[in-house]
């Protein structure tokens, strides 16, 4: 399981193998704005963004007493 900020790093590392964050977003549909709300953490991570860096989203109920 990872963290937001985890998936956040995995983000980073696409973004620049793609070359940058324009070129990230240009590659895979997305506003260069909305990927850098990602990044601040002030946007959700979209499908799209979890689909290519290979994360998949779950959502984990766990019982705390």
């Amino acid at each position: 399981m990872l963290s937001e900020q985890e998936v956040r790093d995995r983000l980073k590392v696409a973004i620049e193998a793609a070359g940058g964050q324009r070129r990230f977003a240009e590659q895979n549909g997305l506003t260069p704005g909305y990927v850098n709300d990602v990044l601040q953490g002030q946007r959700a991570l979209a499908d799209r963004i979890l689909e290519t860096i290979g994360v998949e989203r779950r959502i984990v109920y766990e019982v705390t007493y």
